[in-house]
């Protein structure tokens, strides 16, 4: 799980602490992926899901840092991740 700086979800509204990242299947001779999120609460609770597209260009820039397409989709849903020291 990714921490994020805490936000309001749903309602009444809980607190997101956390998001999950998956990449969908995607073949080889695809330009562009989907993925699928999860906001997390506290007691690993599931407060929202749903996809994120990563466009063609975003996708071409990929290199093998997975961190690269959780940036992505942080900044596409407005969120915040919490580096730990």
């Amino acid at each position: 799980m990714i921490q994020i700086k805490n936000v309001p979800v749903g309602f009444p509204a809980k607190q997101a602490i956390g998001i999950t990242i998956r990449m969908m299947p995607f073949q080889t001779t695809d330009l562009s992926c989907s993925t699928y999120y999860e906001m997390i609460g506290e007691n690993s609770e599931i407060l929202a899901n749903g996809n994120s597209a990563i466009s063609e260009e975003q996708f071409s820039n990929w290199g093998q840092e997975m961190s690269y397409i959780e940036n992505i989709i942080l900044t596409n849903l407005g969120l915040t991740r919490i580096v730990l020291k």
